[in-house]
């Protein structure tokens, strides 16, 4: 997990060379994780899954992470991630697409555009929508003021799902009107 989190925050600082480095890593501990699990525990052997299917992704490796994706999907995951899987699959082939058609889509780097700051929220995890690849956000209640933040791809389910509903405390970059997350873990003062 800390490398998955030293390689978002750095793509999502604009570093995409340097982020890779840590995708791999993040990687390559993944799929050992995977190959010492008993696939009896099929929600835990679909999660790894999930997750070294993403970090492929994420380091650009395609047929890698078809290859993780389809060995998962033939296995009958477990429910509450097969369907998880199918997205993740199509967003595999939607890049792999456009990496074969020669188009590189640019992630916007606010940081570097416009002065940023660092920003910490504490509330209430309300609201996420990661229904589109482009609309990973979330909506932190506190008391009557509502915070929207960008979650970098990849921390929506691993990292951010578990705490709905719960009080958090968020460390992120403003940027203009946007906050992008950083960090998010339990408020346990509250």
């Amino acid at each position: 997990m800390e490398f998955a989190d030293r390689g978002l925050k750095k793509r999502a600082h604009g570093n995409a060379k340097e982020s890779l480095v840590y995708f791999e890593q993040a990687l390559r501990y993944e799929l050992a994780a995977i190959d010492e699990l008993d696939q009896k525990d099929r929600l835990a052997w679909a999660v790894l899954h999930r997750s070294a299917g993403t970090l492929a992704l994420d380091c650009r490796d395609f047929r890698q992470a078809e290859k993780i994706v389809a060995t998962a999907l033939a296995q009958e995951p477990h429910p509450a991630i097969a369907e998880e899987l199918r997205d993740l699959w199509q967003q595999i082939h939607f890049q792999r697409h456009l990496d074969l058609k020669g188009i590189t889509l640019q992630e916007e780097v606010e940081p570097q555009q416009t002065p940023s700051e660092p920003v910490e929220i504490r509330g209430i995890l309300r609201h996420a929508d990661a229904m589109r690849e482009d609309s990973n956000v979330i909506q932190v209640i506190d008391g009557n003021k509502r915070h929207t933040v960008q979650v970098p791809q990849g921390m929506m389910n691993d990292i951010v799902r578990p705490m709905w509903d719960s009080h958090v405390i968020i460390q992120g970059i403003r940027t203009g009107e946007h906050i992008i997350l950083e960090d998010i873990r339990p408020d346990d003062s509250a």
